[in-house]
């Protein structure tokens, strides 16, 4: 379980039913069982677009780890994957427990994985990425939720940040993925905290702390 949320959180850079309200920018993901809010000038990456990118990862990788996101947003009248944008990933491999939420926040040998892997990534993608140290992860006990931010150098675009959030669930969990230019995060994590705080699971499907 820890291999497959510290996968994808080193590999942000690059479907599902889902329907938008005519009134409002809702979303929601009946596979994800799952729904949130973007604001009105963001859309949905296309389907193929994103299937697209999700191979040239998973070509850029191989070897490392296989990624298949499941939905992205992006702003309106922009070059697909123009920052910022917003990826997301579900995972069905079973509810977290309580020890491995603390794990994960607690723990200083999984932020060192994060790093190594960052290693990792560095060295496959031939001089093209180059991370600084992954954040300090941290939980969130009343929205459920593990988060950190990452910062990177991208080879023709200059420094990207990135927060990543990790949404508990029923079933496992939804990863959010945002990331834009670093000299813009203060204007633009606006749009993502919209979404965020907008986060929710249908019915049945969040998450309870075991007893």
């Amino acid at each position: 379980m820890k291999r497959n949320i510290l996968i994808l959180t080193v590999c942000f850079f690059f479907f599902v039913p889902f329907c938008f309200s005519q009134q409002e920018n809702n979303y929601h993901n009946s596979d994800g069982h799952f729904s949130l809010v973007l604001p009105d000038s963001w859309i949905q990456i296309p389907g193929d677009i994103l299937s697209k990118k999700n191979a040239e990862i998973g070509e850029l990788y191989k070897g490392i780890a296989v990624i298949k996101y499941d939905a992205g947003f992006e702003k309106k009248n922009k070059k697909h994957f123009a920052y910022p944008y917003l990826l997301i990933k579900i995972d069905k491999n079973g509810k977290l427990t309580n020890s491995q939420i603390q794990g994960y926040s607690a723990s200083g040998q999984f932020k060192d994985r994060v790093g190594e892997a960052l290693k990792n990534v560095e060295s496959f993608s031939s001089g093209m990425l180059k991370f600084g140290a992954p954040g300090e992860i941290k939980y969130d006990e009343e929205k459920q939720m593990l988060y950190y931010i990452q910062e990177q150098d991208v080879y023709g675009v200059g420094k990207v940040k990135a927060v990543n959030i990790t949404m508990l669930s029923s079933f496992g969990y939804t990863s959010l993925y945002f990331n834009t230019l670093s000299v813009r995060f203060d204007e633009d994590i606006a749009s993502f905290n919209q979404a965020i705080d907008s986060f929710k699971y249908d019915d049945g499907y969040q998450y309870s702390k075991p007893q």
